[in-house]
């Protein structure tokens, strides 16, 4: 009886081949679970800066306001966390933007979309931000269907 201690060349390139698949099957795996647990992570992070929170507050905050002017009106909003939460998480110069056209308020406090949130006045305005003093103004104007908000 002749025993063999090592397996066939043809052997071995088959379970070469088939040791290559398997850990090449393995990477693609772990890379996968990588970027989701990285995706997991920053989703985390950003609600647990709690940053979402006040992009919705604040944008609220803001269309309420707009719904309860008329034209003619200046409003001189000061919100000075607003502006902190928006230097720490290293927001867009514009922390704040309103479509007149879609009546949308829309407030960015960190990278990212931002907390879109709509105002139901039939009214234009215009907004200015001034960091300096933490303060966003807003004056009101008549509906003019289609006014440039800057």
């Amino acid at each position: 009886m002749i025993l063999r201690l090592h397996p066939s060349k043809k052997m071995v390139r088959k379970m070469n081949k088939k040791g290559v698949d398997l850990l090449s099957e393995n990477i693609v795996y772990l890379l996968l679970v990588v970027l989701f647990l990285v995706g997991m992570f920053l989703a985390v992070d950003r609600v647990g800066r709690q940053v979402t929170l006040y992009e919705q507050v604040y944008a609220k905050q803001i269309a309420l306001i707009i719904d309860k002017t008329e034209p003619g009106m200046d409003i001189e909003y000061r919100n000075f966390k607003m502006f902190s939460l928006a230097a720490k998480n290293n927001a867009p110069q514009n922390i704040i933007e309103i479509d007149n056209q879609n009546n949308i308020v829309t407030v960015r406090l960190s990278q990212g979309n931002g907390y879109h949130y709509e105002f139901f006045n039939d009214v234009d305005v215009v907004w200015n931000i001034i960091p300096k003093n933490n303060t966003i103004t807003l004056k009101i104007v008549e509906n003019s269907g289609g006014l440039n908000d800057e």
